[in-house]
């Protein structure tokens, strides 16, 4: 076998112009989407059950609420908003590898919220021990203007992780 073939037949693995072999699955791509989306939704459902003013997700919305309280105070109430537009964006876009872009964009978008409500008031702790302690820290060395211009760009960026797959799909249908 010459060189050129034995490089030819490193490079195309079965004879497949250098595609791996397709992987078999039991749901549709299509099947995929939905059920993620429909998980979305139905989490942000539990979520805005479980706020006190409802009290309807029984004891695990009780949980749910402290810890999230805990980690980012009242920004947690943004967080079905954030897990309804993940939802709508697996049902619209047709991109690969969101399912961390939406988890990084929901958790980045959280950490703008808690850390702007934490400026405002260092001893209330409205944003939860993350946004308090990030809070803390960057009051401490910039001051509260230059501390809630970082938490708008941190917001910003979790903003623009899903105007992504928003604007993508707008651009694909025009």
């Amino acid at each position: 076998m010459s060189k050129r073939d034995k490089e030819y037949k490193k490079n195309n693995k079965n004879g497949r112009n250098g595609k791996d072999k397709p992987k078999d699955s039991i749901l549709s791509n299509w099947t995929k989407k939905w059920i993620k989306a429909i998980l979305m939704f139905v989490s942000a459902i539990i979520v805005i059950l479980s706020f006190p003013y409802f009290d309807k997700a029984g004891n695990a919305g009780k949980y749910f609420i402290i810890v999230a309280n805990f980690l980012f105070g009242k920004a947690f109430y943004t967080i079905p908003l954030f897990l309804f537009l993940a939802g709508m964006i697996f049902l619209k876009t047709k991109k690969k590898g969101k399912n961390l872009a939406m988890f990084l964009a929901v958790i980045v978008s959280l950490i703008g919220i808690a850390g702007i409500l934490a400026a405002r008031d260092l001893a209330i702790k409205n944003g939860g021990w993350i946004g308090f302690l990030l809070a803390k820290l960057l009051v401490g060395f910039f001051g509260l203007l230059v501390a809630n211009i970082i938490f708008g760009a941190i917001l910003l960026i979790g903003t623009f992780i899903f105007l992504q797959f928003i604007w993508s799909e707008m651009m694909q249908e025009k």
